[in-house]
Parts: structure tokens; sequence; C-alpha cells
């Protein structure tokens, strides 16, 4: 306390004589390497980058084992694995989507709303949109219309989970617009941001809210060739870009999580018929490995040219999400013309070697190759008796049935593949059965994170990881 006391009056002595001072050592606290604000040019990729990060981090881990796409298999991944997770589980990801992805989007578009550069604008918006439709997505309701005015609004309001989609779609209309207009421009783009793309993201969340008309209409309009995916490139160098998934399995946590047993591993395998090949996808995803203490089991393949390697680019939206929208789209909108268009096109994108590396679309040796194979179905394949409908489905069912097992099999990895396991999760007949790890039901969604329970006493209802979010109820 004496010090204190000494303290405040040496400040009181002084304080008159400070103004005099001031102008003489103006600026001499103010560190160039510690900027406090930046050109929204150099904000907006920082905002992507945690984005991507979220995309590929701990909830995606998460979010993979409950769809039985990997394992935990140790320590408190075997935990997660059974479902017990409790709210700090998500502190950080809730905080990368809000604190680094939103608030710098928001904060770079602020700054481009002030320059007059509408492109930069529409980039920014994408961030926004696409963080909101992720965590509205995995938790329901969420801060969405206060988070822009944090001074005003320090503890945002959880809006619903329909407005939150509605303004992602509003988010998107305006980001295309402002991309269109050509006014302005950006420095670097981490995701290959672009029209199509941005269709292709309404489409999806069109999808989430089970408005297929709407979903086939924006699917249309979206990405028609690879060259318009978003993605995140990876290179060789740990912490600083190598990709998530490796550094997680191969590098930080090796032993964590695995593939032994998970669900999708059989699943893949299971779908080989007379027209199609798996073989090729489940190596490009799985390998079996020899480990030194339990022996055979399956892992994820880390190698060079792997889906899980170190520089492997991480989709975000692809072409062959777009053509699966298409196919389930128009299924359920009772155009199984189109549905068979949309899914052949899928085939033939898969044919020609699709998102498979090239050094995984031939398999066996040179004298016996194993190609990828995906030929056209027919009509007739779907009707009773056919290829893929024993006679226990309608027609239009086993359409629905191919292409969710087709969705399931082609998002591994991608949040979007616990997203599809929650919305047909009461559709017995048609959906991917993926059986739950312990007990009788499968997780419908993150608990909230217990930063935001202790934070916001806006949060009014705690709900728990069965209860599925309002679009899914």
């Amino acid at each position: 306390m004496k010090n204190i006391l000494k303290s405040v009056l040496l400040a009181t002595a002084i304080a008159g004589t400070s103004m005099s001072c001031a102008k003489l050592v103006e600026g001499e606290n103010v560190s160039p390497n510690s900027p406090t604000s930046a050109p929204a040019e150099i904000v907006m990729p920082s905002s992507q980058l945690a984005l991507a990060f979220v995309n590929e981090g701990d909830i995606a881990r998460i979010a993979g084992m409950w769809s039985g796409y990997f394992t935990g298999s140790d320590r408190q991944y075997t935990a997660l694995n059974n479902y017990l997770t409790v709210a700090t589980d998500y502190d950080s990801s809730w905080d990368n989507l809000y604190r680094e992805a939103i608030a710098n989007a928001i904060n770079a578009l602020n700054g481009a709303i002030e320059n007059n550069n509408r492109v930069l604008q529409g980039y920014c918006k994408v961030v926004i949109a696409n963080s909101l439709g992720l965590a509205t997505n995995l938790w329901g309701d969420v801060p969405a219309s206060q988070i822009s005015d944090i001074e005003n609004y320090p503890m945002p309001v959880f809006d619903s989970q329909a407005d939150v989609y509605n303004y992602v779609q509003t988010l998107l209309d305006e980001a295309i617009a402002d991309i269109e207009s050509g006014q302005g421009g950006v420095s670097q783009d981490l995701l290959n941001v672009n029209v199509k793309a941005l269709y292709t993201l309404k489409a999806r969340y069109y999808m989430h809210v089970k408005d297929y008309s709407m979903a086939l209409s924006n699917a249309n309009k979206g990405i028609t060739d690879t060259s318009e995916d978003m993605f995140i490139s990876h290179g060789t160098s740990p912490y600083i870009d190598a990709n998530t998934y490796w550094m997680f399995v191969a590098y930080e946590r090796a032993g964590y999580m695995t593939a032994n047993e998970a669900f999708a591993v059989d699943y893949i395998k299971g779908r080989t018929n007379a027209k199609t090949n798996m073989a090729h996808i489940w190596n490009y995803l799985y390998t079996e490995v020899t480990d030194e203490v339990t022996g055979d089991i399956t892992g994820y393949n880390l190698n060079t040219s792997g889906f899980f390697a170190q520089d492997r680019a991480f989709p975000l939206t692809t072409l062959q999400e777009t053509q699966l929208i298409k196919a389930e789209a128009a299924a359920r909108t009772n155009d199984l013309a189109v549905s068979l268009t949309a899914i052949n096109e899928y085939r033939a994108y898969m044919n020609s070697g699709g998102y498979i590396a090239p050094e995984f679309q031939v398999l066996g040796d040179e004298d016996n190759p194993i190609v990828m194979q995906y030929d056209p179905y027919v009509e007739a394949d779907f009707q009773s008796g056919g290829l893929l409908n024993d006679g226990s489905l309608a027609e239009d069912k086993a359409y629905l049935k191919e292409v969710l097992a087709a969705r399931y099999t082609t998002l591994v990895g991608l949040l979007e593949g616990f997203s599809d396991v929650r919305r047909t999760y009461n559709e017995s007949e048609v959906r991917v059965p993926v059986t739950p790890t312990v007990g009788a039901k499968l997780p419908q969604r993150l608990l909230y994170p217990q930063i935001e329970v202790n934070t916001n006493q806006n949060l009014v209802e705690v709900v728990d990881l069965f209860t599925p979010t309002p679009v899914n109820q």
C-alpha cells in the first residue's frame, strides 16, 4: 500500500508538467514493429487464414470422429470419440472464428468502405458469411446482427439460426455484387475466392436449411471447373504453412487420432459395384500401417500425394460438392432426369481422375493395372431390382441414397460431412448409416464454448450435445 500511495503522489506532482513535456517525447513509445492498425488489404488475408484454420483444426477433427471418418485412439481423443466433451473444448475454435476471422474481416471491411474498394469489401463479406454459416451450422443460434459494433454490444445477442442463415445469404449476394463491380481489388487472396464458388456456397447453405429448390438454382450458377475451387494452399514448413491435419496426426499428436475401426473405412470399401471401383479413393484417404505397440491399424494417407499430406491443399468449396448438390437437390425436387445428369457429371469427372492425386489413380502394377472406374449410371440402375435398388426403395429414394453415399465419401475430413450426417439423420431409408461409437445417438451439435458461457449473459440456454439445431429438428 505504501508503494502504491507513493506512486499516486508522484503522479499527482508531475501531472502539471506532463502536458508541456508531451511534445518532446511524442511518438517515442510507438514501436514500428508492433502496429495497432494495418491496411485493409493486409488484414483481409489474415481473416481468410483464420477461417481456413478452423476448417482444418480442432472442430474439424471432432466432427470427423462423430461423422465416422476418424477414430479417437489416445488421451483426450478417446474421450471425444465416445462423445465425452466439455465446453472448454470449443473455446479455441470459437475464438478463431469470432476474434480472428470475423473481427479482422469486419475491420478490413470498414477500411475497404472508407477507401471505396468494393472488390475488397466483397472479399471481407465472404469471410464473414462463411464464418457465420459455419458457426450457425455447428452451434445453432449464434451472435450475428450485433457483432460489428462491439463497443455498443460487448455481449451480442444470439440470433436465431434461421435469421443467421438469411443474413449469410444476404452477405453472399452483396459479396457477389461487390466483386462483379470490378471497383478496386485485393493484393492477396489465400482462398481463391471467385463468383462461381460463392454461388456454390449459397447452394450449400440452402442445403443446410433444406430449401432444395434454391440450392439447385444456385448450384447451377456454381463451380464448373476445378480452377474455381476454393481452397487453402500448404507447404512443407511446420507451424508456418503445413497442412493442419498433417501437423496434428504426424507431427504433434501421433497416435491420438487414427482411422482404426472408423465407420467410413469399411463403408467406402463396400461401395464398390459393377460400375464403380472405390479402391482409389480409399487409398487416397487411408492406409494400413503397423504400430509398434498396437499392431496393424488403419491410419491416414500422410504420404506426399495423400489427402492428409504435409503440403496438400485443403478443399473448402469444390466442383465435386457442386455436382452432388445438384444431384441431391434435383432428386429431392422430383426431377430425376436432372439428378441422373448431375450424378453422371460427377462420375465422368471422377472417371478422369477427379480430385484424386495422380499417384492413386492407377493401382496394381504394370501387368495388372487397376484404373479408376466410374461408369455412367442409367435410369434402370435406380429402379426396383436395378444395380442400386434391391426393390426396397422407391426410385427417387434410390437416387437419394446413392447421392448421399457419394457425398459422404467425397466429404471425408470436411465439416460439411458432419452437416450431412445431421441433416439426414431422420431419413433412415436413404441416409448413410453412421453408427454411434457409444449409446444409440449421434451428436447433433457442438457445445457452446465456456468463454461465451462465462462472459455473455445473452446466452440464455446451454443445450446438450444430442439436441438437434433448429433446422434439423
